[in-house]
């Protein structure tokens, strides 16, 4: 078609994995370079010659693009899979070498720190600081790594002596518990025991005395309704003239505690036959209880009421006994719901 020359025919010949493209037999020779940008001569000055060359060889182009397209793309895709797949066995490869290494590693610094001598060392250690959690820890361990190792013989020997140690640290506070149940009963059976049928209650009052309303006295008692048990404190003045006392105190050894009460809800007043009569009758608080424990052991504990006038007095050795027998009761019933709950 240029100059005269007949069209050209080319047939793909392949190369290496790639495809060339060489003139059929029958047909003139072309260099294939004609084909090429570069070989376009006078084209590149000529636009109007260089179109002219790019339509005529536009078959020649069309042929050679159907035919690549059917062979390029599948041979192709044959050479990038066995590259791929020789890559990617190669990286497995290096991935399982790598990971062989990695557990020699582990293993030897394990070695290190986990040895035998040194499992032994430690479990020593942790046995003189009666550490005994830390020895059944390191026991464990011992036996999970050298259980035929000479050492865990003797760390075995560690091991049982600590189970002998709590076993009979177990048997101590479990005598200890029963005989502290024991005492607790022993002092509840000490105190007066009444059961009031209508309200459901069981009262219990200290055995040395009964504080009557009219009394100088000052008394703890307990009331128990099967579920649930209380403390009660009263303090009681009686003379030949009203003191009207709006505060009480109780004191010991340089410590006072103020008795907190209503003046219209916790205080009654009486008299008769020219006698007269104060009294409170208050729930004690759990701060109180603690403060009447020490308070009924000192002997120098006192009571003190006081309003328009005041009276102060030291109470008796039964006074004090009874607040730390009821005390005693108490603790017994307290035990007795914490297990119920």
């Amino acid at each position: 078609m240029m100059n005269g020359s007949p069209p050209l025919r080319y047939k793909s010949t392949p190369y290496k994995g790639l495809v060339c493209n060489e003139p059929l037999q029958g047909t003139s020779e072309v260099n294939a370079r004609s084909l090429t940008p570069g070989s376009r001569g006078n084209s590149e000055r000529n636009p109007m010659s260089f179109i002219k060359w790019v339509g005529g060889k536009r078959a020649i182009l069309d042929e050679l693009i159907a035919r690549s397209s059917r062979e390029i793309p599948k041979r192709v895709f044959i050479l990038l899979f066995i590259i791929f797949d020789f890559a990617s066995c190669s990286n497995k490869k290096r991935e399982v070498e790598l990971q062989n290494r990695i557990f020699e590693i582990k293993t030897q610094l394990d070695e290190c720190r986990n040895g035998a001598d040194k499992l032994l060392a430690k479990i020593k250690i942790a046995f003189e600081d009666k550490d005994f959690a830390s020895v059944k820890t390191i026991y464990f361990d011992f036996r999970d790594h050298h259980p035929e190792a000479v050492e865990f013989k003797e760390g075995k020997i560690i091991y049982e002596q600590v189970l002998s140690i709590e076993e009979a640290e177990r048997k101590k506070q479990k005598g200890l518990a029963e005989l502290a149940k024991k005492e607790r009963l022993r002092s509840l059976k000490k105190l007066k025991k009444k059961y009031d049928d209508v309200s459901g209650i069981t009262w219990y009052k200290q055995p040395y005395f009964t504080h009557y309303n009219n009394s100088n006295l000052t008394s703890i008692y307990i009331g128990d309704d099967g579920s649930y048990a209380w403390l009660r404190l009263k303090m009681s003045y009686y003379g030949d003239n009203w003191i009207f006392f709006k505060k009480a105190y109780l004191s010991f050894d340089g410590n006072t505690k103020e008795i907190v009460f209503n003046e219209y809800d916790d205080k009654e007043t009486e008299n008769e036959g020219g006698g007269v009569w104060e009294w409170i009758d208050v729930k004690v608080s759990n701060d109180l209880q603690v403060f009447l424990r020490e308070f009924a052991k000192s002997k120098s504990a006192k009571m003190r009421l006081s309003g328009k006038y005041t009276e102060t007095r030291k109470l008796t050795y039964k006074e004090r006994q009874g607040i730390l027998v009821v005390l005693d009761g108490y603790h017994a019933l307290e035990k007795r719901d914490e297990i119920k709950r």
